[in-house]
């Protein structure tokens, strides 16, 4: 008997055979065979990813293969063709041949609709979709869950149907981005501007999103505001501040303050007045501890706790789950499953150990009313769950050293022996980033089994005025304890110059023990006039994180039932692919997102949103419609033949909009519109060779190829290709953008300490610009302070 396990990559193929006792070669292995409790004979093999792909137009015939050739569209495929990997040709193989002489197989790839897909496609590529198949749901890599994981195997039927959505999600994008992008590029070209203009479901709705919040950035006017509000004097010597709802706003025709002189004069308002007090609250409240850790919102907490980047972020998520320390990191879903509870509740000394945190706090059972909101039902417990620590302990500093120092004397006894250590049980050193990540995600999930945070909460209600008069109040609270608060992990200190919060407890009273409900207080009212604030730039994590743009898509959608949709399904993309969304806006030129993650919409991005005002394809509501659609297919209620159909006339739909609709002229005119505000965002300065165009750096208008290190052009300047290049010296020198600003301007770079020179020896200068004697162009040269400059002679021998 044999059992052939179908892994989505080599890591949770590794972790697989690590947890069932499979021996490996190397840490690099994707296949693995030997006998555990599932079979005597079981065999694990890791895919990469998607093996198969969509083929490109050009497989279905050679007149696709010019794609300026608009003739030919639309391209809709009587059958999809595919691809495959030619990188994964021998895994195939592999899994082809394990598949055949299994007497089962185990699908066994990640917790989502792509991991059905993946495992279906290779499994029907290969002939095998006949035989005994089976599903086992992962959701950590760690030894006890990947037990847990094997002895809990359901059956495929709902695999294959989610693995059918997934399927026609590609093929329907397929069929947009290919007719679309074609399109659009090839039209865009025939009137002089150049690009991949793609389109695609996912990133032209959102960089919809984007472009109409900086629009609306754009199209900020400030206007004056006015709030009314009081002061009442509740005994002699104690005032309180006192706010209504009363505000009025200028839109640029009215007069905000005429308006609110009028409401007071309506409600019978004086300066000087007794107000009645309407309701006096003291109320004790307690708050139970957050939502457990999403991907996005691990995102938000490494970059509110550490400032990390999503790149950042990403990268140590992937390696703590590879290594089995934390669990699934593409996950939406905050829960997690009754026996993660049970295993954390019981592990709680554990963890606490783990943070250097022995005996500083106290477990706490949860009631079960309450407990429900952080518990998921489903017997296989939905496609994701929430962030959090497995079963597998992280050792502190302390004890990593015993652990290397065991292992390494273990390597020399085995190396004197001609061997070499197992692989498979081999301890990889935790880096720094995997142990702030770790610490971060200990802090987060122990919250859960912690006292609630307790305070006090006062409120008081004054109403003041005639006929519909108006409600005055006031509020305060006082903690009482902090409760899982003090565990959670603390903000990034601000920098140096900026105002440090007060850390202070805050201090409340009850107001009904120096007043009582129907008295009257004397009140002196206020007007107070603010101004209006624009929105502030985007940053990434505020695009794809928890509460951000994309999954707040709801609030842009056209009708109920659609923004419904979107709630359900936290909007535009997945878990795992929100922020790839992004990453694909930045690589296909429509967005610039610089080192401090902060979002612009390039002249291309501009253009495209511009063009595809109106279109369905950017519109929020095609996602709305699309998911919907998905979970039909997932039910298995609707064939997934009628999503392609009516992708096929939506795309049908969109170029006759776009004949209709294209008038060279007027896109010529905005791109140069949008190009001139482009430039001169992004300009580094005047170009030195022709003192008209801009040196925008490379990146900025799609110019920088992969691998390549850029340079800024002169950009917009008709026949000037003058380039200033990043690197200098065969890149012994880096310029970043304040050096390049600086040499614009006439100046000196800062002081660049350690450059080597070609023969190997270091110095230190600054840089301007210079001219060329042989080309009279102008050129990045050194300064030397005190006229020194690197030298390869030797220093005087003394005793010479």
């Amino acid at each position: 008997m044999s059992t052939f396990i179908l892994a989505e990559k080599p890591d949770q193929a590794r972790a697989y055979m690590r947890g069932l006792g499979i021996n490996y070669k190397t840490d690099k292995s994707d296949y693995g065979r030997g006998k555990t409790f599932l079979d005597d004979d079981t065999v694990v093999i890791g895919s990469s990813g998607h093996m198969f792909e969509l083929a490109e137009p050009e497989r279905y015939g050679e007149k696709y293969k010019d794609r300026s050739d608009l003739s030919v569209l639309p391209i809709f495929p009587k059958k999809f063709k595919y691809e495959g990997r030619s990188s994964l040709a021998k895994i195939f193989d592999m899994m082809s041949n394990a598949g055949k002489y299994a007497n089962r197989i185990i699908v066994a790839t990640d917790k989502d609709n792509e991991g059905g897909a993946i495992a279906f496609n290779i499994l029907r590529f290969a002939g095998l979709l006949d035989k005994n198949i089976v599903r086992a749901y992962p959701t950590g890599l760690d030894p006890t869950e990947v037990k847990r994981t094997f002895e809990n195997l359901e059956p495929i039927d709902q695999t294959w149907r989610d693995a059918q959505s997934a399927i026609s999600r590609s093929r329907s994008d397929w069929l947009i981005g290919m007719n679309l992008s074609r399109l659009y590029s090839t039209n865009l070209a025939n009137i002089g501007i150049y690009g991949n203009f793609a389109v695609g479901r996912a990133i032209s709705s959102t960089l919809s999103l984007i472009c109409a919040w900086y629009k609306e950035i754009e199209d900020f006017h400030e206007e004056p505001t006015f709030s009314l509000g009081a002061v009442a004097e509740l005994k002699p010597g104690m005032d309180v501040k006192l706010t209504s709802p009363i505000k009025t706003v200028g839109d640029g025709k009215n007069d905000p303050k005429a308006e609110i002189m009028q409401i007071v004069k309506e409600r019978g308002l004086e300066k000087k007045m007794l107000g009645t007090i309407t309701d006096l609250k003291s109320e004790t409240k307690e708050r139970f501890a957050p939502e457990l850790l999403t991907k996005s919102s691990l995102y938000s907490e490494m970059a509110r706790v550490a400032g990390w980047s999503q790149k950042r972020s990403k990268a140590t998520m992937q390696l703590n789950y590879e290594q089995g320390w934390q669990t699934y990191p593409r996950t939406d879903s905050s829960k997690i499953s009754n026996y993660m509870y049970n295993y954390l509740y019981e592990g709680f000394n554990k963890y606490l150990h783990a943070l250097n945190l022995d005996g500083q706090f106290t477990r706490y059972s949860m009631p079960a009313d309450k407990l429900d909101k952080y518990i998921i039902k489903e017997k296989s417990a939905g496609a994701h769950m929430a962030i959090i620590p497995t079963e597998q302990i992280m050792p502190t500093k302390e004890e990593e050293a015993k652990i290397l120092e065991k292992q390494k004397q273990e390597e020399e006894k085995l190396k004197k022996e001609g061997k070499s250590i197992d692989e498979m049980h081999k301890y990889i050193e935790l880096t720094d980033d995997q142990r702030l990540m770790l610490d971060v995600v200990y802090r987060n999930t122990l919250a859960l089994l912690l006292e609630p945070y307790k305070y006090v909460s006062n409120k008081i209600d004054i109403t003041a005025g005639t006929g519909e008069g108006v409600n005055f109040s006031a509020s305060n609270s006082a903690t009482l304890s902090l409760g899982w608060k003090v565990i959670i992990p603390k903000s990034k200190p601000k920098k140096r110059g900026k105002k440090k919060s007060d850390d202070k407890e805050e201090i409340g009273f009850d107001y009904s023990t120096i007043v009582q409900k129907g008295q009257k207080v004397p009140l002196t009212m206020q007007i107070e006039e603010g101004k209006t604030k624009p929105l502030s730039p985007l940053k990434s994590i505020q695009i794809y994180g928890k509460h951000g743009l994309m999954e707040k898509a709801y609030k842009y959608a056209k009708s109920e039932k659609e923004a419904k949709i979107l709630k359900r399904v936290n909007g535009i993309g997945t878990s795992a692919t929100k922020d790839e969304i992004i990453k694909s806006l930045e690589t296909k030129g429509y967005i610039n997102v610089d080192n401090k993650d902060v979002i612009s919409v390039t002249a291309n991005g501009w253009l495209m949103n511009r063009l595809m005002e109106g279109s369905k394809v950017s519109s929020v509501g095609l996602t709305a419609t699309w998911e919907e659609a998905y979970d039909q297919i997932s039910k298995g209620k609707i064939d997934p033949s009628s999503l392609i159909n009516a992708t096929a006339q939506l795309v049908m739909q969109e170029m006759k909009r776009v004949g209709t609709n294209w008038q060279s002229d007027k896109i010529n005119a905005y791109y140069k519109s949008r190009k001139l505000i482009d430039d001169k965002k992004l300009s580094a300065g005047l170009c030195p060779k022709c003192n008209e165009g801009n040196m925008v750096f490379s990146k900025y208008h799609g110019k920088n190829e992969k691998g390549k290190n850029g340079n800024w052009d002169c950009w917009r300047c008709d026949k000037c290709d003058f380039a200033l290049y990043k690197k200098w010296g065969k890149g012994a020198v880096s310029f970043t953008e304040s050096d390049m600003k600086q040499m614009l301007k006439g100046k000196t770079t800062r002081l660049i300490k350690g450059i080597k020179s070609a023969k190997g020896k270091k110095y230190d200068a600054k840089f301007k610009l210079g001219t060329d004697e042989k080309t009279n162009l102008p050129k990045i040269e050194p300064v030397f302070d005190n006229t020194k400059k690197p030298t390869t002679q030797r220093k005087n021998n003394l005793f010479s």
